[in-house]
């Protein structure tokens, strides 16, 4: 039974490696998927948020952040914080310390979405 919840997790989390742009309402968002070195990076630097916040105030229309989903949950970066949603409405808010924004912006550029960010 253990390898097949051990087995499940690793399938969940190889399926869901990508980083959304929230930013149109009615048509996909643009979107890239990280290399597994990418999303251990973002990993090491999401388990380091340590500086709860509140939540910002995010825009109903516009850019709204990143989205990124790792495996089984996902977060949302936006204004200098980041919301982890751990499923079943939990959501922490921590401010992000590690530079993660910064990191999300330049890929998006690398990608080719820099037009659409603030």
């Amino acid at each position: 039974m253990d390898f097949f919840i051990r087995r499940t997790y690793d399938c969940e989390l190889m399926a869901a490696r990508e980083v959304e742009i929230d930013i149109f309402s009615g048509r996909p968002n643009p979107h890239w998927m990280l290399s597994l070195a990418e999303e251990r990076e973002l990993r090491k630097r999401l388990l380091s948020l340590k500086k709860p916040m509140s939540p910002p105030d995010i825009p109903a229309l516009g850019f709204r952040g990143f989205v990124v989903r790792l495996g089984g949950y996902s977060a949302r970066v936006y204004g200098g914080r980041i919301m982890i949603s751990l499923g079943l409405g939990q959501e922490s808010v921590f401010a992000d310390t590690e530079g993660i924004e910064d990191i999300l912006r330049r890929e998006a550029r690398k990608h080719g979405f820099l037009k659409l960010l603030p």
